[in-house]
């Protein structure tokens, strides 16, 4: 169990140095997941449809392709009279509209019985030739919708043929291996689970734990140093600007009206092509309003490779209630980091008894 967390701790890194690099403003993680979520759902549908298709071919003719609602499988051979010409061709255009380059297209197959046509999608031109009956291998896929409206303004016919428009056949496809595609679908969409688990987390893997003895009895203590995780405030001409930051080296201690409070000092200015567009840079402070810190949790945090005895706990600041973790380098330091943070203190200048 504790590798998984040390490898949501590696991912939840990553995450967090990505969300700050943007790709047409957009965070490069989002676009990270958004394509690894693409190409596993991808693989996946791969590897179903490699379950619902024999090693081999079916030989079947048009006119089956045409009267069977549900063809037993997509990996097909047909035969027919292979017309090499291209009705419809894609690709990329010049600024005046002609094609420079063709990156797919379709002509037509002639079933010579029933007098129906199949098109044929080829990656690329159309192969040249002439006119002849032959058989063509391939996978039938679902007709592109501008060659289906195409078809539709020619009342689904050409030369007065009718025309198959369920279904193209890609010449030369074939089912993927089901295995090997289950196997990426599963290693692919398993990264994907991982970002998102440490996303809905906000970065912060925290697992609890039970060290064997009860929050230290220490009952004061001077300044910590701490690792900390949760909502910090930076004052900037006369109003504080609020971020949350994941395992920041801060100092525990306390303001002057005895409430505790975490301090780092973080430069967490913006920038865009090297120019800083927010500067925000300065000392960060997580306030905790005096007595309001509860449901404590002790375990560890995880962050990269490493793991560290922290405490995770809700507290209130300025009466918004809200959630941190505070770290240590051993389960020792920790005691004394809760008591510090537990313990009020007499504000400065108070009498005292």
């Amino acid at each position: 169990m504790s590798a998984f967390y040390y490898l949501l701790s590696v991912v939840a890194r990553m995450n967090a140095s990505m969300w700050r690099f943007r790709i047409n403003f957009l965070p490069i993680n989002v676009v990270l997941v958004g394509a690894l979520a693409f190409w596993g759902f991808a693989e996946l549908n791969s590897a179903i449809e490699g379950t619902h298709n024999a090693a081999t071919p079916l030989a079947v003719s048009i006119q089956q392709i045409h009267d069977e609602a549900n063809p037993p499988q997509n990996y097909v051979a047909v035969t027919g009279l292979d017309v090499p010409k291209a009705l419809y061709e894609f690709g990329d255009k010049s600024s005046d509209g002609e094609i420079t380059r063709v990156s797919m297209s379709w002509s037509p197959l002639v079933d010579t019985t029933s007098q129906r046509i199949l098109l044929v999608q080829h990656a690329g031109k159309t192969p040249g030739g002439r006119t002849q009956e032959a058989t063509i291998t391939g996978m039938l896929r679902e007709m592109n919708s501008s060659v289906r409206n195409g078809l539709a303004a020619h009342h689904d016919t050409i030369q007065g043929l009718p025309v198959e428009t369920r279904y193209v056949l890609v010449a030369g496809d074939h089912p993927a291996d089901s295995i090997s595609s289950a196997l990426t679908a599963a290693i692919v969409l398993s990264i994907v689970a991982l970002f998102i688990i440490v996303t809905i987390n906000r970065n912060t893997i925290f697992r609890r734990a039970d060290f064997g003895s009860p929050v230290s009895k220490v009952k004061s203590a001077d300044p910590l140093k701490v690792g900390a995780t949760g909502t910090f405030g930076l004052e900037q001409e006369g109003k504080v600007i609020e971020k949350r930051f994941v395992g920041m080296n801060a100092i525990l201690a306390h303001l002057e009206n005895g409430n505790p409070a975490l301090f780092a000092n973080i430069d967490a200015s913006s920038r865009f092509m090297g120019v800083t567009t927010s500067k925000r840079a300065g000392v960060w402070t997580l306030a905790v309003d005096a007595g309001s810190v509860q449901a404590s949790q002790i375990g560890y945090l995880y962050w990269g490779a490493a793991r560290r005895p922290a405490l995770r706990f809700s507290y209130t600041s300025g009466g918004t209630k809200r959630r941190a973790v505070i770290t240590t380098d051993d389960k020792q330091m920790l005691d004394t980091a809760v008591a510090l943070l537990t313990t009020i203190p007499a504000p400065k200048g108070a009498p005292t008894t």
